[in-house]
């Protein structure tokens, strides 16, 4: 008999803190959404306008109960239920990559500052970033196509 294919996915460690970002990005749009809703006449009569940002919400703090809020702790790989948290990490990251591509445009190639430190230069920093969260994406893809 054949095992059932797992739902489950790792976040690496080092994809953590841009995940965790990506999920305070899609919190802030819900937010925003549900600020919308409530700004309107008739509000009262209308909760189901609450839904989606609501939804969005619950999603998203789901998953950042999961990974952890706390982006001063040292990350730690985290298994998540695809079917539970797939479409919401997916949609995370779709929103999110291209903040970090945008922020990779914008920053400088020296970085004095970070060389008087002895970290590397911020460019090469978010580079590595980047490169990360993008192959992070697309198992993430992957791994919901095959779920």
């Amino acid at each position: 008999m054949e095992e059932p294919m797992s739902t489950k996915m790792e976040i690496p460690a080092e994809v953590i803190p841009d995940v965790r970002q990506a999920l305070f990005c899609r919190l802030g749009d819900a937010a925003e959404t549900i600020a919308t809703e409530v700004a309107r006449r008739d509000r009262e009569l209308h909760p189901e306008w609450l839904a989606p940002g609501r939804d969005l919400c619950e999603h998203v703090c789901g998953l950042l109960d999961l990974i952890g809020w706390d982006a001063s702790l040292r990350p730690q790989r985290t298994e998540v239920d695809l079917c539970e948290h797939g479409p919401t990490l997916a949609d995370a990251l779709d929103a999110f990559l291209p903040l970090l591509e945008t922020e990779l445009e914008e920053c400088a190639v020296n970085d004095e500052r970070s060389a008087r430190l002895g970290e590397l230069p911020r460019r090469k920093a978010i580079e590595l970033r980047a490169v990360a969260l993008r192959a992070f994406a697309v198992a993430t893809e992957r791994a919901r196509k095959s779920s």
